[in-house]
């Protein structure tokens, strides 16, 4: 009878230790403080930032359509916002297209840089968009390989978002992603069903950005008609084997929200989201269920309510955000 005690004891001393070694791990992941630490400039009116993970190239899409002072450029930053170079669109030549606005970036493990953009070209005054969308993929140096335009032989839609697996691309703009080869080839296409508190029909559905997880699980934000028909803010996953979509509404959603500004987000390598929003000027983390679980003011420390944060890069402990207003990126740091 001791030695089946002891036995007993000693099993229920190893899963008390295996739990709370689990919820350690758990809880480690996700971040208890998150503190501005400094910014640099950028050029004007950036919209999206990647970061090539090894050597901690920051690279910035900005696009101001500006007849003064027209911006369409890619900056490639060290981690502390020293330029290293930068590729001008509106004086590219190696594309198919005289001109081209930088929407999205993508960065991946074979260490190639994609271009979501739109070409224009150029009357009187104006630029005047082409009816079609490219990607171009280049090396992290910007030297130029190829040019592809998204292949959209059913369904007409405009694109917003790219991201990249090892295998594939992936653009989406709205309720429809295409899975396309990084040779330009038409892969399939992930039609997500909604599985929502937040409106019932997926058809005006609006993704200002996507993300896509170690595991290869999407992560979408946006905004949608909710069932009263206001416009709001959402994130949510996508599962692309079962094609259903977890939404919730961003907690810093409102009727103003997508006038004001669009979200963006990054992952974390344990699959928790953080999301970026400048309708409440702040920065939301959620775990890997869509929880809460934290949120900060991301305003400069003089509070300017003059900022506009639309995307976020995750890096070494901290998180970049881009600030779409008047030109910059701030840097803050992450301790768990």
């Amino acid at each position: 009878h001791k030695v089946c005690w002891f036995m007993i004891k000693f099993r229920l001393i190893l899963l008390v230790l295996v739990f709370s070694s689990s919820c350690e791990r758990y809880s480690s992941s996700l971040p208890k403080n998150i503190e501005f630490n400094f910014m640099f400039e950028t050029e004007l009116r950036p919209h999206s930032i990647a970061i090539e993970r090894e050597n901690g190239w920051v690279y910035v899409a900005s696009y101001n359509p500006s007849i003064s002072n027209p911006v369409a450029m890619i900056q490639r930053l060290d981690s502390y916002g020293n330029e290293q170079g930068a590729i001008d669109f509106y004086s590219f030549s190696n594309g198919e297209y005289p001109h081209y606005a930088p929407i999205d970036l993508c960065i991946d493990n074979e260490k190639k840089l994609y271009v979501l953009a739109k070409p224009y070209y150029k009357e009187d005054s104006y630029y005047v968009p082409f009816g079609v969308y490219s990607i171009l993929q280049f090396d992290l140096n910007f030297g130029y390989y190829q040019e592809f335009e998204i292949p959209d032989t059913t369904r007409r839609q405009f694109y917003t978002s790219l991201a990249c697996t090892d295998k594939y691309l992936y653009a989406t703009g709205g309720s429809i992603i295409k899975v396309i080869s990084k040779n330009g080839e038409l892969v399939s296409e992930i039609i997500p069903s909604s599985y929502s508190e937040v409106l019932d029909s997926l058809s005006f559905l609006y993704v200002s950005d996507m993300e896509i997880s170690s595991n290869e699980i999407f992560y979408l934000t946006g905004d949608v008609p909710s069932q009263d028909n206001i416009t709001g803010w959402y994130i949510a996953k996508l599962d692309p084997e079962s094609g259903i979509l977890t939404m919730i509404n961003s907690q810093s959603t409102g009727i103003l929200a997508a006038a004001r500004n669009n979200p963006g987000l990054d992952i974390d390598k344990d699959g928790n989201p953080y999301l970026v929003t400048g309708y409440e000027k702040s920065l939301e983390v959620y775990n890997s269920h869509l929880v809460l679980v934290k949120e900060v003011d991301i305003r400069i420390p003089n509070g300017d309510e003059d900022t506009r944060p639309v995307d976020a890069a995750l890096y070494n402990s901290r998180i970049y955000i881009c600030d779409n207003y008047d030109g910059h990126v701030g840097v803050f740091d992450i301790s768990y």
